[in-house]
């Protein structure tokens, strides 16, 4: 289809001046614009430059402060160091000319230090100045405020330092040099905080540094300073940095002595003492010294270059006193204006040449196009295709061939109609799938060829992500490298990929890992999809945490029951412990003085009070919370302390009878959980007892083979095992009900009586614990529940007495944290028995105060629990950010949360249990002392 040329005619001829008038306004307009978006931009700009001179001013103030804050915590660090006589790493070698030196090798860290001749065999000063060698290595690498050139020294004896410049310093030093230059030595004239030298020049490298140092007094050693240096051509470089044109920059000092600059050359020489800028007769050297007076309090400013051309940024710093000014030419400014303020410009050069296409395209589209169109559905129509639809409305041509046109169109458009509809219920189904997928509440995940291809809005939130980021992943990358119980998580997955091989689903409990690393328990079901091409799996993955949650608190609320069926014996013997302690302390107030009676007395409190301690205990370990742990337990000791718990508590005409016959007791397990069963079964042989009769404990070894342990149950394979049998003469069970005993919450007791949890849980922990159980009962003959646990393959050594404290005074400061004034004294009275300083604290708040005041004093601290205001092991933490090698000891009668290992993780040194005698107390402050210094 040829072109058709453009006639404008009488529509042409009407917009042809509306056009031209609309483009002239346009360009006044960008005029006026374009003059005020340059002045604009410019007090931008301006306001720009001021901004970096305050961020500059911020950055170096706060490097300042850090620097003085570094010489403080160094001179901190080298006073312990001196005083706890640690052993020296860094030795520090004699030479050929009479000094001692320590040089860097090649490659090595950049530590060096110096002992003059006079002082090379003083013993002391070696030693101190060894010490300070390994502290400066340490302290050298960590130390970020400028290039490390960090030193310590006494003047005239020795100097260790860390950085190139301490480096260079050693190896020019002679035998006798001084050490520090007249500048540095100033600072030794005022000990005490830190404080800056004034400027001066380094004759070696001609630098001018200024240095910031602090003296401590050391006794027999001297005065020794710890200085570092900053240089002022490092100042430079820093404010320089991130420039995008290189600006003239200078730093003067308070002086008003140019110090370095990054343009103008080498400028700064010493002549007879004075000093002089070498290209003083530089125009912009001068404006730059006449734009900061030194009378000005602003620590930022802008100025003007009264040349007129262009702005000075004036940042100056308090600590060291220097000024730093960059120059910004006038022309780069403007420049930078103009460069913004163009874009109107080409704004509106882009808008008049779109007003001249608008123009053209109107004067086509409407005489033109018709009769395109027209000629198109004239041909289309020849050749026995569909033409276009065109206007029937139009009282011309194209108005006539439209309704030649309508039946045609019609037929297409019902043919469009249908694949539409037919298109509309495909998308409807797809949508409903993804409807039952995307509301799932579950996790969805579609494996092809084991990598998620797909995944539903309930997978990301499981996993905390989004559902796009689980994409290419496999069922190992989000899962631990370990299951709950031990076993590799590749070797689990390998098994029931084999399964579902076989079976074409599985369904199995599992551990997935989120991404922010935390785990969950879960269930997995898999599925195989029958698509043809690569294989693809269907994963449905519930998480299961809370419902495994629930589980612990019904198996929690059953121990709780138990627990409450017990409290009226343990009452019963807590009044008789009571009555005991009461009367004898009441026998002591009427005994004579010097009395031998009292002794006796006091012996009966003693005794008696710790029986109720182990009592407590006892009671605690029982009713305890939390995740099962697997260590090594005595059975035979679970079975005395469940003994001492069951004749407190049931019927006196009950008699109980322990037999240990078992000569390795050792499984691995929880002993609450244990013992938590078999009180149970204790309570439950109780129930079948109203009247009284015998219950048995007994323990033996046994072995069993494959045959034997696949009648147990299929779950335990053939190896040792302890057998624990508890056996009765009650009523019995009928044997209907035998099959269902271990049923969750079925129970034969009248309403109130029993939550039909207890044989439940017991049959949960030996599960737990890869083991078995079978009952044996007759109704009037009793019942005998056997359990089978495996045994621990090594036998746990037995725990000694603990040994008594070495005698001897002690020496140092205890603080003591506890609410208890009572409880306080008495730390105080035994403390001071032998020897130790106390000071006390009535709560962590005021403890943490008096840490801050007098932790340099402080040998160990004796922290309760529970506490108002604050917890102790919150107060530990506080303590710990003031001193992270701070000793502490917990001593509480109960830990709320957690366990004893959870509690020396934190930073305990060791767990004192209330209440203690003074022996108990005194060896946990002498272990807890030796684990912080093991020569004591």
């Amino acid at each position: 289809m040829g072109f058709m040329p453009l006639r404008i005619g009488i529509l042409g001829q009407a917009l042809a001046p509306l056009a031209l008038g609309t483009m002239a306004v346009t360009v006044l307009a960008m005029v006026g614009i374009y003059s005020q978006v340059a002045i604009q931009r410019r007090d931008e700009a301006l306001r720009d430059i001021l901004h970096d001179a305050t961020a500059r001013y911020d950055h170096e103030q706060v490097l300042f402060a850090q620097v003085n804050h570094q010489i403080i915590h160094c001179r901190r660090l080298l006073e312990e160091r001196l005083a706890l006589g640690l052993p020296i790493r860094h030795a520090i070698s004699r030479t050929s000319d009479g000094s001692r030196r320590l040089l860097p090798a090649a490659g090595q860290a950049p530590l060096a230090a110096f002992i003059t001749a006079p002082t090379v065999d003083d013993a002391l000063q070696i030693r101190a100045a060894g010490l300070a060698a390994d502290l400066v290595a340490e302290l050298g690498p960590a130390w970020t405020a400028y290039p490390s050139n960090l030193t310590i020294t006494i003047p005239g004896r020795w100097l260790v330092g860390w950085g190139a410049d301490p480096v260079a310093l050693v190896e020019t030093l002679l035998p006798d040099d001084p050490l520090l230059l007249p500048a540095e030595r100033e600072l030794l004239s005022v000990p005490g905080a830190v404080r800056w030298s004034r400027t001066f020049l380094e004759p070696a490298s001609e630098r001018w540094l200024i240095a910031a140092g602090a003296t401590v007094d050391i006794p027999d050693l001297g005065r020794v300073l710890i200085t570092q240096v900053v240089p002022a051509d490092t100042i430079l470089a820093r404010v320089s940095q991130g420039q995008e044109i290189v600006q003239d920059t200078v730093v003067f000092d308070s002086a008003d002595r140019m110090l370095a600059h990054n343009r103008l050359g080498k400028a700064i020489r010493a002549a007879g003492g004075e000093l002089t800028l070498a290209l003083s007769g530089d125009p912009l050297l001068m404006r730059l010294r006449s734009v900061i007076p030194s009378d000005s309090a602003e620590a930022v400013a802008l100025v003007v270059d009264p040349a007129g051309q262009g702005w000075f940024g004036v940042s100056r710093y308090p600590e060291p006193g220097w000024t730093t000014v960059t120059f910004h030419p006038a022309e780069i400014v403007q420049l930078q204006a103009s460069a913004a303020a163009r874009s109107v410009l080409y704004i509106g050069l882009l808008l008049l040449v779109a007003q001249t296409f608008l123009l053209i395209g109107v004067l086509r589209w409407r005489v033109s196009r018709p009769l395109r169109r027209l000629v198109s559905a004239t041909a289309e129509l020849a050749a026995g295709r569909p033409g276009p639809i065109l206007d029937p409305t139009r009282q011309d041509e194209i108005g006539e061939l439209s309704a030649a046109f309508a039946a045609m169109s019609q037929a297409v458009a019902q043919r469009e109609a249908e694949l539409h509809q037919a298109l509309k219920h495909l998308r409807e189904r797809e949508e409903h799938a993804r409807a039952l997928v995307a509301s799932a509440a579950d996790a969805v995940l579609l494996l092809v060829d084991g990598r998620v291809a797909e995944a539903n809005p309930r997978a990301g939130s499981l996993f905390g992500c989004a559902e796009t980021a689980l994409l290419g992943l496999t069922l190992g990358e989000l899962s631990p490298k370990q299951q709950a119980d031990g076993s590799p998580t590749a070797a689990g997955l390998a098994k029931h990929l084999a399964a579902l091989a076989d079976s074409g689903s599985v369904h199995f409990p599992w551990r997935h890992q989120r991404r922010d690393a935390t785990e969950f328990e879960a269930e997995i079901g898999l599925a195989q999809v029958a698509l043809p091409g690569p294989e693809r799996l269907l994963a449905v993955i519930r998480d299961v945490t809370e419902r495994n949650r629930l589980q612990e608190r019904l198996r929690q609320g059953e121990k709780m029951e138990s627990l409450g069926q017990l409290a009226g014996g343990i009452a019963h013997d807590f009044n008789n412990m009571l009555t005991g302690i009461l009367g004898s302390a009441q026998l002591i107030k009427i005994c004579p003085p010097g009395s031998a009676k009292i002794q006796s007395y006091a012996d009966i409190i003693i005794t008696t009070s710790m029986r109720s301690a182990d009592l407590t205990r006892t009671l605690l370990t029982f009713a305890r919370k939390g995740r099962a742990s697997s260590t090594r337990i005595d059975v035979h000791q679970i079975l005395k302390e469940a003994r001492q718990l069951l004749e407190r508590s049931i019927d006196k005409r009950i008699r109980i009878t322990v037999r240990p016959a078992a000569e390795s007791a050792w499984i691995k397990g929880d002993a609450a959980q244990l013992q938590n069963a078999l009180i149970n079964l204790a309570l439950n042989a109780r129930d079948a007892m109203p009247e009284g009769g015998d219950l048995f404990l007994t323990t033996t070894n046994c072995t069993l083979d494959e045959t034997q342990a696949a009648r147990l149950t299929p779950t335990i394979t053939a190896g040792h095992y302890l057998e624990i049998v508890v056996q009765d003469t009650g009523s019995g069970i009928p044997l209907a009900i035998l099959p269902r005993i271990f049923e969750p919450f079925f129970t034969t007791k009248v309403q109130g009586k029993g939550t039909g949890i207890g044989l439940a849980s017991v049959y949960g922990t030996v599960q737990n614990h890869r083991g078995a159980i079978q009952v044996e009962s007759r109704p009037g003959a009793g019942s005998t529940f056997r359990l089978w646990l495996p045994q621990a393959t090594t036998d746990l050594p037995t725990t000694g007495v603990q040994s008594r404290p070495a005698p001897g005074p002690r020496v140092g400061t205890i603080l003591v944290v506890d609410d208890e004034a009572v409880i306080r004294a008495n730390a105080r009275a035994m403390l001071g028995a032998v020897g130790w300083d106390v000071l006390e604290a009535c709560d962590g708040v005021e403890a943490v105060e008096i840490f801050t005041r007098e932790q340099a004093r402080i040998s160990a601290t004796l922290i309760d629990m529970e506490m108002p205001r604050m917890r102790g092991i919150d107060c530990l933490r506080e303590m710990k950010r003031l001193n992270p090698h701070v000793v502490a000891v917990l001593c509480t009668g109960y830990i709320r949360e957690g366990s004893e290992g959870d509690m020396l993780e934190a930073g305990f040194h060791s767990v004192l249990a209330k209440p203690y005698l003074p022996d108990d107390l005194i060896h946990a402050l002498d272990k807890a002392l030796a684990k912080r210094n093991p020569s004591l």
